[in-house]
C-alpha cells in the first residue's frame, strides 16, 4: 500500500507536469487541458485494473481516512488543516505565492516583472495534481477499497467550493481562506441534502 502510494504521488506529479508542459508550449486553456487529462486517466486506470476495484488493503490504512485522534478530531480533517496552513503560508508569505498571483492577475505583467510565468504554471499544475492524488488515497482509505471510478464528479464540487470562496475562473483573484469557507459552504450543503 505504502509503495503504491508514493507510485501514485510520482504518477500525479508527472501527470501535473506534463498537463503544465501542454498549458504553456501549445497555449491551450487550462480547464480543457486538466478535462482531458482527467478523462486520459481515467481510461489508463480502467484499462490497468481491468475496471475490476482493489480490495485487499490492511487494516491500518482505514485509520488513515476513518481515523480519529484520540477519537475525536478525524484524521482527514487535520490533514485539511495542515494542508491549508501551508497554501495559506506560501501565497501570503513567499515570492512563489505572489508569483501565482500575478500570473492569474496579467501573465503579460507578470513575465515583463522578471516572473517565470511557465514554471509558475507548471509547479501550480503540478501541486493541484499531487493533492488532488491525497484526496483519493483518503477516500480510498475511508472506503477500504480502490477503484479508477472514485472521485467522479467531485471536480464540480470543487469547483463550485472555490468559487462560492471568491476565486475567479479567470485568474488572479482568490484566497485560501475564501476556498476554505466555499469548502465547508458546500461539505454543509450536500450534508444536509444527503440527510434530507
Amino acid at each position: 500500500v505504502i509503495v503504491g502510494m508514493l507510485i501514485a504521488f510520482i504518477t500525479s506529479a508527472a501527470a501535473g507536469v506534463f498537463s503544465g508542459i501542454m498549458r504553456v508550449m501549445f497555449g491551450i486553456p487550462t480547464f480543457i487541458v486538466t478535462l482531458a487529462m482527467m478523462k486520459a486517466l481515467y481510461g489508463i486506470a480502467g484499462m490497468i485494473t481491468k475496471s475490476f476495484p482493489i480490495t485487499t488493503l490492511p487494516l491500518w490504512f482505514n485509520k488513515l481516512g476513518a481515523g480519529y485522534v484520540f477519537g475525536v478530531v478525524p484524521i482527514p480533517a487535520l490533514i485539511l488543516i495542515a494542508i491549508f496552513l501551508i497554501v495559506l503560508i506560501i501565497m501570503n508569505t513567499t515570492s512563489f505565492g505572489r508569483s501565482v498571483y500575478a500570473v492569474g492577475g496579467n501573465e503579460e505583467s507578470a513575465r515583463l516583472c522578471g516572473i517565470n510565468v511557465r514554471k509558475v504554471k507548471i509547479l501550480v499544475m503540478m501541486i493541484v495534481q499531487i493533492t488532488a492524488a491525497l484526496g483519493g488515497i483518503l477516500v480510498s482509505s475511508q472506503v477500504m477499497a480502490g477503484s479508477h471510478t472514485f472521485g467522479k464528479g467531485y471536480e464540480l464540487n470543487v469547483i463550485a467550493a472555490v468559487i462560492i470562496g471568491g476565486a475567479s475562473l479567470s485568474g488572479g483573484r482568490g484566497k485560501a481562506w475564501g476556498t476554505l469557507v466555499g469548502l465547508v459552504f458546500m461539505g454543509i450543503i450536500l450534508n444536509a441534502m444527503t440527510l434530507l
